[in-house]
């Protein structure tokens, strides 16, 4: 019984058409062109969060909640970054590494600060 089942098998197996690909063949890798670099709409400077009366400044603008700045509107602001509205598209725009809250003291002058004590 086992040898008339394999028998039928081989038989319908040489009586198939191939294939037109290999269906265990992996594609080739595809060369996409590089992404174009797009510039962030907004240039945010810095954050002051202060509740209904926090401000932020975009390229050089003082800004506060609901103004509009190159046709965004801000809606938002947070401890690290703003939001913005334009054509019913909302938009989060973080505060950049380098601009963080914490100011932070020059060493040079620590230095010569520390000099002009001991003399």
């Amino acid at each position: 019984m086992t040898a008339v089942l394999l028998g039928a098998i081989a038989a319908r197996a040489d009586d198939a058409t191939p294939l037109a690909n290999d269906p265990f063949l992996r594609p080739g890798l595809v060369e996409l062109a590089p992404a174009e670099a797009v510039a962030p709409p907004l240039e945010l400077r810095a954050v002051l969060f202060a509740g209904d009366d926090s401000l932020v400044d975009v390229g050089g603008r003082i800004v506060r909640v609901g103004d509009e700045v190159s046709g965004y509107t801000l809606v938002g602001v947070s401890e690290d970054g703003a939001f913005f509205e334009r054509d019913g598209r909302s938009l989060r725009v973080p505060l950049p590494e380098h601009a963080s809250g914490v100011a932070t003291a020059d060493p040079t002058l620590q230095a010569k600060e520390s000099d002009d004590d001991a003399g």
